[in-house]
């Protein structure tokens, strides 16, 4: 019944955005650009998928699988795309088709995945991959840039690990008031009105 409910919420969503999302779409076809960029992703039960993204970066200067602000983008239109997350739109695809949920850890690429222990895939693969979670509250997208020199093993280290935890944390507090407080401050933080650190999380989720 929940599923249902998310698949009906998600095409009501994808109707009212379809406008800004053919716009979106026409730009980048009109300047020979591919619009959609497609990612293998590890979804439930490590299952792998297709992710779908508007695209915004230059294929050939974007090394390995990690991206940074510092990533040459096409033109001023793609940086805004990636800055105001409008390049995630298409994720809303995968969610309709039952790929993905709103809530729930960021599908990550496998080639990041093969360095997570068994206990961690077994737990945070126990469950849908979604837009947002603590993990994409706390650290957003741009945690990569915090890396030296988008090394594999440095980001894996300093970033993922982190966000390992928060995904664990998520599957094991996942209840639906949780997702709805998750979607609100996910919104509030684009928006810039909040701020979640590891500091403040607990005041967010006591």
């Amino acid at each position: 019944m929940l599923s249902f409910i998310t698949k009906i919420l998600t095409l009501i969503f994808i109707i009212g955005f379809l406008p800004l999302m053919i716009v979106v779409f026409l730009f980048l076809l009109i300047h020979g650009i591919n619009p959609i960029y497609k990612s293998k992703r590890v979804g439930r039960n490590e299952k792998a998928f297709t992710m779908f993204k508007f695209r915004s970066l230059k294929p050939d200067l974007v090394k390995g699988y990690l991206t940074s602000n510092s990533d040459q983008s096409f033109f001023y239109f793609s940086n805004f795309l990636r800055n105001s997350k409008l390049d995630e739109l298409p994720q809303l695809i995968n969610i309709l088709i039952g790929d993905m949920n709103w809530v729930g850890p960021r599908a990550n690429d496998p080639r990041l995945v093969s360095k997570y222990s068994v206990e961690d895939r077994k737990k945070i693969f126990s469950i849908k991959p979604g837009l947002t979670d603590y993990s994409t509250l706390i650290y957003g997208m741009r945690s990569d840039d915090l890396i030296n020199n988008k090394d594999e093993n440095d980001y894996f280290d300093k970033i993922e690990k982190k966000k390992i935890i928060y995904r664990k944390l998520y599957v094991d507090n996942k209840n639906c008031v949780t997702d709805l407080k998750i979607i609100v401050y996910t919104a509030m933080s684009y928006m810039g009105i909040i701020k979640l650190t590891e500091k403040n999380f607990k005041s967010f989720f006591k």
